[in-house]
C-alpha cells in the first residue's frame, strides 16, 4: 500500500475594507473576525443595491486575484478555494457594458491558518487492518480546542473520494477525543481501513488530511450569524451540555444530582450570589474591571464560546436572537426524549435547521425544569441582570409574538450557552 499525498486547509482573516462607494453598498464578506478554518472551502457572499441612475444592465463583478467568482444582477454567493497560504485580494465593481460606474471596493484577505504536512501512511505488519498515518500540523496560533482532523482516501480505480471515519488521533502517546488538533505538532492517526472499507487489496491510494472546525454549525437566514448545532458541553443536539452563569467560563454539568465544575475546581458548586462575581454589578462596574466592552457584551475572556471553542465562536447578541425568532419557523417536538424546538430557516434556508433542547437551569445546588424549559445567555448585560432567550412548552417567549422573545434573568443562573459566529460587514 503506498499512500502519499498531502493537502492543508487555511484560515482567513479579513484585514482591510474600503467602505462605501457609488451605485452600490460595500460587498458582505462570508467571514467572521479573527483566524478560524475552512471546510475545505471558503464562502463569499455580496450584497449590492442599485441606486438612482443605475443602467438597467448593471452588473456586480466581485473577483479574487483578478479571477471573476461574480457577474450577477442580485445578490449571489460562490465558493472561492485558496491554495496556498499568503495574502489575496477582492475587488467588487459595477459594469455596464464594459465601462465601470462608481469606485473599485477592495478587501484584502490574510490567509494563514493550520498546514498538514509531512503525511506518511503505512499499513500494520502483519496486516490487521489498520494504517498508521503520521502528520505534521503547522500554523496553529497558540492553542485551540475548536479544530479536528478529516481524513479521506481516493480509490486508485475510480478517483472515488471516501471519507473515513474509523480513525483516531494519538499525540505524544495520549488519544485526543473527537480527532482533536489542539496544537502544532507531530500526530499520529491509526485508521481501521477494514472497517471503512472492508477488505483492502490497493497500493496506491492517496491519503488527504485536512484541519477542520471541530463544531457544525449552519446559516439559518441570509446575512445571519452562523449557529452551532449544539450547546457547549454536548456532543449531539439533543444533549444539554454545561452550564454557566453570566460571564463564567468554567462551566458546570450534572452528575450526582451536585454540579461539578469541568475543570474540576468543584465537586458541588452552587449557583449563588457568593460564587457569581457578576452577580448585581453595575454597567460601569462591569466595564471598568473588564468584564465587558465600551460596547457593553461580553469580553472575550468572559465569553464562554469564545473561551471553550476558540476561533471566531462567541455568545450570542440580544439582536441575534430576536433575529432567530422573526427570521425562522419554530416547532415543538422530541427528539431523543428530549423535547425542545426545532428551529428551522425560510426560504433558500429552509433546509438549514437546529434543535433547541429545553435543557432547564441550575440555581443554587438544585436543577430545575429540564425538559420543559430551557435559557440561553447573550452576551449582553441589562441593568444588574443579564439577557437571554428563553423556551418552554406551553408559551415560549421565543415563539410568543406577543412577548419579547429575550428576557432578564440573574447572572447567578446557570444557563446554557448556544455558539454563533457571525458576517463580518
Amino acid at each position: 500500500m503506498r499512500l502519499t499525498k498531502t493537502i492543508f486547509t487555511m484560515a482567513a482573516t479579513l484585514a482591510t475594507t474600503v467602505g462605501y462607494a457609488g451605485l452600490f453598498m460595500p460587498f458582505r464578506l462570508d467571514m467572521a473576525n479573527g483566524t478560524r478554518v475552512a471546510r475545505e472551502t471558503e464562502s463569499i457572499a455580496y450584497a449590492s443595491i442599485w441606486g438612482e441612475g443605475a443602467p438597467a444592465d448593471a452588473r456586480a463583478v466581485v473577483a479574487v486575484e483578478g479571477t471573476t467568482l461574480i457577474n450577477a444582477t442580485e445578490e449571489g454567493a460562490v465558493v472561492w478555494i485558496p491554495t496556498t497560504n499568503g495574502t489575496y485580494t477582492l475587488t467588487h465593481k459595477v459594469m455596464s457594458r464594459g465601462v465601470q460606474y462608481g469606485e473599485t471596493l477592495t478587501a484584502i484577505f490574510n490567509v494563514v491558518g493550520p498546514k498538514v504536512s509531512d503525511v506518511v501512511a503505512k499499513q500494520r505488519y502483519p496486516w490487521n487492518g489498520l494504517v498508521d498515518i503520521t502528520c505534521k500540523v503547522t500554523g496553529i496560533n497558540g492553542t485551540t480546542n475548536g479544530l479536528k482532523f478529516a481524513v479521506a482516501t481516493v480509490m486508485p480505480d475510480s478517483n472515488t473520494v471516501c471519507n473515513v471515519s474509523d480513525f483516531w488521533v494519538v499525540q505524544n502517546g495520549t488519544k485526543l477525543p473527537d480527532s482533536a488538533v489542539h496544537s502544532n505538532g507531530n500526530y499520529r492517526l491509526l485508521w481501521d481501513a477494514s472497517a471503512d472499507l472492508g477488505q483492502v487489496a490497493y497500493d496506491n491510494m492517496v491519503m488527504r488530511v485536512t484541519v477542520v472546525e471541530l463544531h457544525d454549525k449552519v446559516q439559518l437566514w441570509e446575512g445571519g450569524p452562523y449557529w452551532a448545532e449544539t450547546n457547549i458541553g454536548a456532543e449531539k443536539p439533543w444533549e444539554y451540555g454545561y452550564y454557566f452563569w453570566w460571564g463564567d467560563t468554567v462551566g458546570y454539568k450534572r452528575e450526582n444530582n451536585k454540579w461539578v465544575a469541568t475543570d474540576g475546581s468543584s465537586s458541588n458548586f452552587s449557583f449563588d450570589s457568593s460564587n457569581t462575581p457578576t452577580y448585581s454589578k453595575s454597567i460601569a462596574t462591569l466595564k471598568s474591571e473588564g468584564w465587558i466592552t465600551a460596547d457593553e457584551i461580553l469580553m472575550p475572556a468572559h465569553d464562554a464560546a469564545h473561551e471553550h471553542w476558540g476561533g471566531a465562536w462567541r455568545m450570542p447578541t440580544i439582536q441575534e436572537l430576536d433575529d432567530l425568532v422573526s427570521q425562522c419557523d419554530w416547532t415543538w417536538t422530541v427528539i431523543n426524549g428530549v423535547s425542545g424546538y426545532v428551529v428551522k430557516g425560510k426560504g433558500a434556508y429552509a433546509s438549514a435547521s437546529i434543535f433547541l433542547p429545553c435543557a432547564g437551569s441550575g440555581d443554587g445546588t438544585e436543577f430545575f425544569a429540564a425538559g420543559s424549559h430551557g435559557c440561553f445567555w447573550s452576551s449582553v448585560p441589562s441593568l444588574y441582570d443579564a439577557r437571554c432567550l428563553c423556551i418552554d412548552s406551553i408559551s415560549p417567549s421565543a415563539h410568543d409574538e406577543e412577548e419579547t422573545p429575550v428576557e432578564d434573568r440573574s447572572r447567578l443562573s446557570g444557563l446554557s450557552v448556544r455558539p454563533v459566529q457571525r458576517f463580518t460587514e
